[in-house]
């Protein structure tokens, strides 16, 4: 079954590649019939619905995309999709569910500092935009989520200290 899964998953990709969505997507709900939790299917599927604004199907397929073999794309995307809802406490609800699959994703810290700090948590906002930046791919984004809760929270911060802390240019 995972053979013809991976061979609709194929077509689906080829579809999408010629600018057919409508075909792209019956082969991933193809594909995603014949292996459950198929990533690839399911990932596809939920990007399709999200454009759509389908934000409760993207989000059933997210889930099954992250259910066998999670990626940080799928469960990023997860909790992303609650952000753009504004739905902050089920957006870190995902997040803090995909940080205990991957506790070494920094995309997922600094995406959890930044939900934190959409709901005025600023201790647990500033450990995990921290900990964003400790790794070099989310480490501008991470001082930059820093920055902007600084601002809008009023934190009294010295801004040459900061950037001395941050160490950029």
């Amino acid at each position: 079954y995972h053979g013809l899964a991976g061979f609709y998953n194929y077509v689906g990709d080829l579809y999408i590649l010629q600018g057919n969505e409508t075909l792209g997507q019956t082969f991933y709900e193809e594909s995603s019939k014949y292996a459950f939790q198929n990533h690839r299917a399911n990932y596809a599927l939920a990007n399709m619905k999200s454009q759509r604004i389908n934000f409760e199907e993207a989000h059933r397929n997210y889930k099954l995309a992250s259910g066998r073999r999670p990626t940080e794309f799928s469960l990023v995307n997860d909790g992303n999709l609650y952000i753009w809802e504004k739905k902050y406490f089920p957006a870190i609800h995902s997040y803090r569910t995909g940080h205990r699959k991957m506790p070494s994703s920094p995309a997922l810290e600094n995406n959890l500092g930044f939900a934190y700090g959409k709901i005025h948590a600023l201790d647990s906002a500033t450990y995990f935009l921290n900990q964003g930046r400790q790794h070099s791919l989310t480490k501008n984004s991470a001082e930059g989520n820093f920055l902007a809760l600084a601002a809008m929270e009023y934190l009294p911060i010295r801004t040459d200290s900061v950037v001395k802390i941050f160490d950029t240019r």
